[in-house]
């Protein structure tokens, strides 16, 4: 690809709010996790890794995931199991 077509397609992708991230994951339990969570059909497919960890992020970071979580965390702060972060 050249630095054009590269440059090209960040600024698509800053247009469309999205940013790009490199992390490393485990090649074992994360492939793993998606098959059972129903996001990956096969773990040892490594080209469709990416996509399902990408649907599995923006699942989870959804408004009502998030809600979901808060609302969890308030119960764990009321009930003293979780203590305030200072």
């Amino acid at each position: 690809m050249s630095p054009a077509e590269r440059m090209r397609r960040t600024r698509e992708r800053r247009h469309k709010g999205l940013m790009p991230v490199m992390i490393d994951i485990h090649d074992v339990e994360v492939p793993a996790f998606l098959v059972v969570a129903g996001y990956l059909k096969d773990a040892n497919d490594r080209e469709a890794i990416p996509a399902a960890l990408q649907r599995w992020i923006a699942d989870e970071t959804r408004p009502a995931a998030y809600e979901n979580v808060a609302a969890q965390r308030r119960a764990l702060f009321a009930s003293g199991t979780l203590p305030k972060s200072t």
